[in-house]
Parts: structure tokens; sequence; C-alpha cells
């Protein structure tokens, strides 16, 4: 039992050491924003600490300041490219809706409690791993449950379910997170 969870440790410790530089959640300015697709997102340079808040709240609408980066920032991952799914997937993990934030705090175990950390991580993934259950999409057709849609109707989907959901409750409950899609050349047999 121990060796489960030790190797349960080092794949999500490798992973969260993997993405570090790609899951930061502050460090992009305010971008162009097209048909829900970012078009760029340039470089904010450092502002002067005094007026960072209002500097943040003035000039890019929406956007929170960071004191340890002294920049401006989003709190969610928007659509990098082209790809007309990442909005998609970008709305579906709703960390801030009670019934995921509740899910989320449920499934962390006392031995895990205080600041956001890789145990209660752990605990979250251990309890959805163990209780998912796999249901296709319908033919053809490319659903993206919304995390406390997956959370109501008894954590039932397919892949890109099961990562929008992981996704949303390490957000819900203070972490950063990212979902990866790939597919074949034709943009089909996506996975997540």
């Amino acid at each position: 039992m121990k060796i489960k969870y030790s190797l349960i440790f080092l794949i999500l410790l490798i992973c969260i050491i993997g993405m570090a530089g790609c899951a930061t959640t502050f460090s992009a300015t305010a971008p162009q924003i097209v048909n829900e697709t970012v078009l760029s997102t340039p470089t904010q340079p450092a502002i002067p600490a005094a007026d960072s808040y209002q500097y943040c709240q003035d000039n890019y609408p929406g956007s929170l300041y960071n004191p340890f980066t002294n920049k401006c920032g989003y709190l969610f991952l928007l659509p990098t490219t082209d790809d007309p799914v990442k909005a998609v997937i970008a709305k579906a993990i709703d960390f801030q809706e009670p019934a995921t934030i509740d899910f989320a705090r449920e499934r962390v175990n006392k031995a895990s409690s205080g600041n956001y950390n890789l145990a209660q991580v752990c605990d979250i993934w251990e309890y959805c791993y163990k209780n998912w259950i796999y249901i296709n999409d319908p033919n053809g057709e490319d659903y993206f449950s919304p995390a406390s849609n997956t959370i109501k109707i008894g954590l039932k989907g397919d892949c890109d379910d099961y990562a929008i959901l992981i996704a949303a409750l390490v957000q819900a409950i203070g972490g950063t997170s990212r979902v990866v899609t790939a597919s074949d050349e034709q943009g089909n047999n996506r996975h997540a």
C-alpha cells in the first residue's frame, strides 16, 4: 500500500515540477481577445508597488495584482491559440462554483489540512480516481461537462470531463492547473 501511494506521489510531483513554469496564474497582461481566443499576451513590465492594485484595476480590467512578481495578471488560464476547444474547456473549469468548492474541501483529509499542499491534491485525485465511472460522449460529439455538473451526476464522463474536474478541484483549494489536450493530425481522437 505504501508503494502505491509513493508512486502516486512521485508521478504527481513530476507533473507539477514539469508544469511549474507553464501554469503560473499571474504572468500575462491584458490580452487581445477575439471570439474568446487570445491573440497576443505581451509581457507586463513591473509596476510601482505603491499603485499596484489600482494600476492593475485601471489599466488591465479584470486582472489582479501579484505582489510576489509585482505584475498584473489574470486568474484564469485563457486559451492561447486558434483552438476553439480551449475556451470551452476554460469555461467548464468552474472552480468558483459552490458545489465544486465544497466537493473539493470534503475530499481533503484531516491529515492534509493547512495551506494548499500536494497532500490535498493527492486526497482529491485518489477519491476521484477510485470513484470515476467512464462513459463516452455521444457518437460524433465532444461534450465538455462543467466540473460542478460532473460532481452532480456522480463523477461520470470521459477523459476530458475527468481532466476538467481535477483541474477545477485543484483550483478550488488554491492551486493552479492546466488541461492538456492532444489529437491526431486531423484533430480526431482527442484526449485530455
